[in-house]
């Protein structure tokens, strides 16, 4: 693996040019260090260096500052090109401030000081992380450099993806059933549900590797295949990321897998853009970035109504069935959408009614801006309009939970209270805990005939 990453130093080849384990190997947690990274490690390190500088003693014995100056030139290189080497290379970072702390005449507070910024740069980097004390951070935030990571697949989401898989699962599986999942959801399904995992997560074993990579490449095959492979490995269920047909960066699961080109026919594509036509796996749950599969030895009915941005069939038509033009395409309305709500937030109404017009313009069926837009109508008196926009989504995904509450707090507002009530009835059987307690506190409100403060719903 050294080997590999020296001889290709410069940058990933292409997937050919490297064996099934070795793609394991050098993942997305194996990838060069980011900038931030960079500037979080080596800046400490310089602050002590300048004390060292300083410091006639130091300077003394030649050969300690270079043991030290070649050590942590090498450490940095290596956490350079390999991020996971970062907490060795940290080790060559605490000889350097131990040292010059221990050779530094503490009466002397130039040196003193530099060491001190060091250590409180270092330390403040884990105690203040991404704050204003973390000086660190905010070199790299003036650089322009946060969050800019190449081994990373860009994508937007407006809730807690990890929680609420997480919770489903918990509550819709068994203790007993096994699930296929991406390495690291994998970790968090078994910390948080203790189901079983079909895969180890951060193994460099060559077998647990080359099964890891089959086990990917089946996604890109057929049903049949793929159904049989998950009935071999006991399967139960399968969880499916947008990562596996949009990322198709050097340290994507395309890449793992060593495919060049999808086919449309795949079970890739069927689940992301077509589940109801799959035999043997039926969807159960989805957010923005995760589908959850049952495996079933007959095709079983979907019952999921409202898919989110990165998963409607229909926008990616619309884009010329282009999975680079869809995914920039669903990118730039997320944003629009922010926008928007940031809009919102400030006072600015028709600012926001101008950017969600434009989201639903181009993604109709885009659930959150259309709930977005019933709720600034709301907030400008416009009642009706708002009831409009919300029995457009009730039209398409009936057993929308926030639809629902949205559409029995708008009969109130209109003073049309019984209206609200079969609204209410279906909210409670969505099992969404935090509406249903909101749903209880309107229908206290109804109840005891009490006024509900104009505008939308918080």
């Amino acid at each position: 693996y050294a080997m590999t990453r020296v001889r290709y130093a410069l940058g990933r080849p292409a997937s050919s040019l490297l064996s099934d384990w070795m793609r394991h190997l050098w993942s997305a947690e194996r990838a060069p260090a980011t900038a931030e990274q960079i500037i979080a490690f080596l800046l400490p390190w310089g602050l002590c260096a300048v004390a060292w500088g300083l410091n006639r003693n130091t300077r003394t014995s030649r050969a300690r500052v270079l043991a030290v100056a070649v050590v942590t030139a090498l450490a940095a290189l290596a956490g350079w090109l390999d991020r996971s080497l970062l907490p060795v290379a940290a080790t060559a970072l605490i000889v350097v401030v131990s040292g010059a702390a221990i050779a530094v005449d503490w009466r002397r507070w130039k040196q003193s000081m530099w060491v001190a910024t060091g250590c409180y740069t270092a330390l403040a980097g884990v105690v203040l992380a991404d704050s204003r004390g973390d000086i660190a951070f905010q070199i790299s935030a003036r650089a322009d450099v946060v969050e800019r990571d190449p081994s990373r697949f860009p994508w937007i989401s407006f809730e807690n993806i990890n929680r609420e898989l997480v919770r489903f699962v918990s509550t819709g599986t068994l203790v007993r059933e096994s699930i296929l999942a991406p390495e690291d959801v994998s970790g968090l399904l078994l910390a948080f549900t203790g189901r079983t995992i079909v895969q180890l997560p951060g193994t460099t074993s060559r077998e647990p590797a080359h099964r890891h990579t089959d086990l990917i490449r089946a996604f890109y095959g057929d049903e049949g295949s793929f159904y049989e492979l998950c009935r071999r490995e006991k399967v139960d269920y399968v969880v499916y990321s947008i990562d596996v047909l949009l990322d198709d960066g050097p340290y994507s699961l395309q890449y793992l897998a060593g495919t060049n080109a999808i086919d449309p026919s795949s079970v890739a594509v069927r689940m992301h853009f077509e589940p109801e036509t799959l035999t043997h796996f039926t969807l159960l749950y989805e957010n923005d970035h995760y589908r959850l599969f049952k495996v079933t030895d007959t095709m079983q009915p979907v019952f999921l109504t409202d898919h989110p941005l990165f998963f409607q069939r229909e926008l990616f038509a619309r884009d010329g069935r282009d999975l680079l033009h869809f995914r920039n395409h669903v990118m730039w309305l997320m944003l629009t959408y922010a926008n928007a709500t940031r809009a919102r937030l400030s006072g600015n109404g028709e600012e926001a009614r101008k950017l969600l017009d434009t989201c639903l313009r181009q993604a109709p069926r885009f659930t959150r801006a259309r709930l977005a837009m019933a709720d600034t109508y709301m907030d400008a008196g416009m009642y009706e309009k708002a009831r409009d926009e919300i029995n457009t989504v009730i039209h398409y995904a009936p057993d929308n939970p926030s639809a629902l509450y949205s559409a029995a707090y708008v009969q109130v507002q209109l003073g049309q209270p019984d209206a609200a009530a079969p609204y209410l009835k279906l909210l409670t059987q969505t099992g969404n805990r935090e509406l249903i307690e909101k749903a209880k506190s309107l229908q206290y409100y109804i109840d005891h005939k009490l006024p509900l403060k104009p505008g939308a719903p918080d």
